[in-house]
């Protein structure tokens, strides 16, 4: 709700109004491109809507900017035919009016989620839009007593026409508010996780789950889905891979109902139930004691208890810092950024999660090794040994933390790493002796080539 529906009301009504009216129009043949125009945004959201309402599996809240063109198309074209016709009809006035109130107040609904921030949203979209409406109501033009309007009687220009016109753009200046608000949270506010990483989200995280991304009864991360991804968590369901958690055993929270993914996430075990996943899967997690990230990581094993509504950052959100791959210590950044030099890269890592996270948060480049998930064996012994003749790259992390499945897609290049490159101890960045100085890991380690 909170990514995208805010017209949603507001394109129902300026869809069928504006077929309407293109159909009782003499001027709108069937071959008009302004109807075509419109079915064709129209039914982009129409299939679109449906196919997100009913899909099941994984379901990641900024999959529905695809509506955004869609929706954009039908009140852009579907709005310019109402407010034509609201200065020729009082009918039609009404309409988008009717239009105006009910995106208001679909707003107002999805704001009181989260009705603790920026509290003034909510009056301020409903004072606007109750404005906009007297607006394109005392601004339509008079009638005669037979209904027509000065321009129906060759009067020229309706009178009180630029009251209507300012109406309507205050009511979608109304309308646009709240989905500005939330899409500035996400931009500008330091506090915010929804750009972390691999699921942005907008607007503020949401303890019910909706609104700032996660499902239905979940734990609402903002980062995402409740308990994605994030590895290492324990299961809820009793029936074989119904742990909450999905992909890499994710932690508690979850889908509706507690529900894993079809056909059991990989590792994650169900309490009283059999051992979720499939062969080849992340490490499945237990109930017992579990790395010190609460998000837990692939291969801790850990209770993690992602989907908290913490930023992505801190390590708890399910797509969040810890995420499918872990993330670095900040003691480790510090020193990469120091130790960089004029390499390309500021280090490789395994997976898309983890470079994600690190370009985000130092503005460099970071290669990912192995695709999204750390199984694809993108990186190959040889083209690494060119990276390093070359001199674009120092720095690389290696181990079983830094990718789902165990970094499989990096088995080889790790081997190498460890034979010809030098690791580079924990206390040269200030780092724990005992560890590896990478967030929820236990098994990575930092190597320098050449």
């Amino acid at each position: 709700g909170g990514q995208i529906s805010w017209l949603l009301p507001l394109t129902a009504v300026c869809l069928v109004g504006g077929l309407v009216l293109l159909g009782r129009h003499a001027t709108a043949p069937r071959t008009s491109l302004v109807r075509a125009a419109l079915l064709v945004f129209g039914g982009w959201t129409v299939i679109h809507f449906v196919a997100f309402s009913f899909m099941s599996g994984t379901m990641h809240p900024y999959y529905t900017i695809a509506l955004a063109p869609g929706i954009a198309g039908v009140v852009g074209i579907g709005g310019w035919l109402l407010v034509k016709a609201a200065r020729e009809s009082l009918t039609w006035a009404l309409v988008l009016s009717a239009g105006l109130v009910a995106t208001a107040a679909w707003a107002i609904v999805v704001l009181q989620r989260t009705s603790d921030w920026q509290p003034w949203l909510s009056p301020a979209v409903g004072l606007l839009a109750l404005v906009a409406v007297v607006g394109v109501l005392m601004g339509r033009p008079q009638t005669d007593r037979a209904g027509r309007s000065p321009s129906m009687r060759g009067g020229g220009r309706p009178t009180g026409g630029r009251m209507l016109l300012a109406g309507a753009a205050l009511g979608l200046s109304a309308v646009l508010i709240a989905p500005t608000a939330y899409a500035a949270d996400s931009a500008f506010s330091s506090s915010a996780g929804g750009m972390g990483g691999v699921n942005p989200t907008a607007g503020p995280s949401s303890s019910s789950g909706f609104g700032g991304g996660g499902f239905p009864g979940g734990s609402g991360s903002r980062g995402g889905m409740p308990g994605a991804e994030a590895g290492g968590g324990t299961g809820t369901g009793s029936q074989p891979g119904s742990g909450s958690g999905s992909e890499a055993g994710g932690g508690t929270g979850g889908m509706p109902g507690g529900g894993g993914m079809p056909g059991g996430a990989p590792g994650g075990s169900g309490e009283g139930g059999a051992p979720g996943g499939a062969p080849g899967g992340a490490p499945s997690g237990s109930q017992g004691g579990g790395a010190p990230s609460q998000g837990g990581s692939e291969a801790s094993g850990g209770s993690g208890q992602s989907g908290t509504g913490q930023s992505g950052r801190t390590g708890r959100g399910g797509f969040g810092g810890g995420g499918m791959g872990g993330s670095l210590s900040s003691a480790m950044v510090k020193y990469l950024e120091q130790h960089q030099g004029s390499a390309t890269w500021l280090v490789a890592v395994s997976n898309a999660q983890s470079a994600a996270q690190l370009i985000l948060q130092t503005g460099r480049p970071v290669a990912s090794m192995s695709g999204f998930t750390g199984s694809d064996a993108a990186m190959t012994v040889s083209k690494l040994q060119t990276l390093v003749k070359e001199g674009k790259l120092k720095y690389i992390v290696v181990g079983d933390g830094m990718g789902m499945g165990g970094g499989s897609g990096t088995s080889a290049v790790d081997a190498w790493v460890k034979k010809h490159g030098t690791k580079v101890p924990a206390s040269a960045y200030g780092g724990s002796s005992s560890s590896s100085g990478t967030s929820g890991s236990t098994g990575s380690a930092l190597y320098r080539l050449g």
